[in-house]
């Protein structure tokens, strides 16, 4: 329980960097606690629907992987080609 607890906080927190970026983005101030526990509440409901709608996800975990690696390969060289626009 603790491991599953704690990595969701690792995993999860990108994406409350990024609700929260958005947010101040569009607001021009800071988020206030209450903004904050609701997203929070929110990505934690939209977590825990998914695992329950879907239960066969862990089984697809090797597909997804495997879909992933070269695009995780694949990314850098994407990058370096799209700033330096070689001739």
């Amino acid at each position: 329980v603790i491991n599953c607890l704690s990595s969701f906080q690792i995993y999860a927190m990108p994406v409350f960097d990024n609700l929260e970026f958005r947010y101040t983005c569009m607001k021009n101030k800071r988020c206030s606690w209450w903004v904050r526990t609701g997203f929070w509440l929110f990505f934690g409901g939209l977590a825990f629907f998914i695992a329950v709608a879907f239960p066969f996800l862990p089984s697809l975990a090797a597909l997804i992987g495997g879909i992933a690696l070269p695009l995780t390969l694949a990314y850098p060289c994407f990058m370096w080609i799209s700033i330096k626009k070689p001739h």
